[in-house]
């Protein structure tokens, strides 16, 4: 995109082992902010509690996951 810089950010969440609503409305609301600004979220080191509740509300067609911080800064 011709003058606008890329909007790129990689959350670290490794140390999060649990998620309810107030994480999903953070991702959400990141995501869409992100994207409105031409730029995207990803997600690094999602443990199986935190990535099964993303997947349970459905987040997990929507926000990129990776298992590891270099997975995500590399895709």
């Amino acid at each position: 995109m011709a003058g606008r810089p890329f909007v790129g950010v990689v959350l670290d969440i490794r140390g999060v082992t649990f998620t309810d609503s107030s994480g999903i409305n953070a991702f959400t609301n990141a995501y869409h902010a992100l994207n409105a600004a031409g730029g995207c979220l990803r997600l690094a080191g999602t443990t199986d509690p935190v990535m099964f509740v993303i997947k349970l509300v459905g987040l997990g067609t929507v926000l990129a996951c990776h298992t590891t911080l270099r997975e995500a800064i590399t895709a």
